[in-house]
């Protein structure tokens, strides 16, 4: 029997998240009936972020177990079985300890924001209405993600994690143009809806609703899921799940 781990990419619009629910459709539904069609066994993986519904990937991973041989052509010929909003990137054979979310070493996600009307980015990035948001204040606050390591503030309650220590690396706002905004964050790991909470947080910064010293304090409290905006779905991408030494293409 031999580990494989995997990487995908899509639009998470028409999916009810990427973990697998019961009369639902999911990413990871998809990609197991194709691979299991594919490999002609039953395959079931495990994947490394389970991002919302609505939530895209340009890069999630999963792993699985199987012990006959992985066919010539694959990429060709998964993305032949996949639909169009879902693409597959590559597959590595790794040891047999390698776990798809506990053995990543570091996370990105970009979250997409825009004013104005956008036919092309709806679905795909969150709408401001009404204001066009403080770059450098947000920025001058997301400069405080890597100053603390308890996110507790953005961690929804009875949610059952072991930790809310999460080491944050990077985090910026981008102005694409004068409408887009582009936030980028990086960590070891992050708690599940935190990032829509740090976003919606941010944007209150950059509306000019809380302030620098709201949001120090708000993670100071550490007090469970008090960041009380997330904001919509649409707007989040899982941007790279890293693993030492693997690269996501073939």
């Amino acid at each position: 029997m031999s580990r494989y781990l995997g990487f995908l990419s899509y639009l998470g619009t028409a999916y009810s998240g990427y973990q697998i629910q019961n009369g639902q459709i999911t990413i990871q539904g998809v990609l197991e009936d194709r691979l299991s069609v594919l490999l002609k066994e039953d395959i079931k993986t495990k994947g490394s972020s389970r991002t919302d519904s609505g939530v895209h990937a340009l890069s999630n991973a999963f792993h699985f177990d199987f012990e006959g041989d992985i066919p010539k052509a694959l990429l060709k010929r998964m993305n032949a079985l996949l639909p169009e909003d879902i693409s597959f990137l590559g597959l590595h054979k790794v040891s047999d300890d390698l776990h798809a979310r506990f053995s990543a070493t570091e996370r990105s996600y970009v979250y997409k924001v825009y004013c104005g009307k956008n036919p092309f980015y709806n679905g795909r990035a969150y709408r401001l209405l009404g204001f066009i948001p403080d770059v450098e204040k947000m920025n001058v606050a997301a400069e405080l993600l890597v100053k603390y390591e308890d996110f507790v503030c953005f961690s929804k309650a009875n949610s059952g994690v072991k930790t809310t220590l999460c080491d944050i690396k990077y985090a910026k706002w981008d102005s694409v143009n004068e409408s887009e905004f582009y936030f980028n964050i990086r960590a070891n790991r992050f708690l599940r809806g935190m990032v829509r909470g740090v976003v919606g947080s941010l944007l209150k910064v950059g509306k000019g609703v809380s302030s620098l010293d709201d949001f120090e304090r708000m993670i100071c409290a550490k007090k469970p899921y008090t960041a009380d905006f997330s904001a919509p779905a649409e707007g989040l991408y899982l941007e790279k799940v890293i693993y030492k030494g693997i690269n996501e293409t073939l």
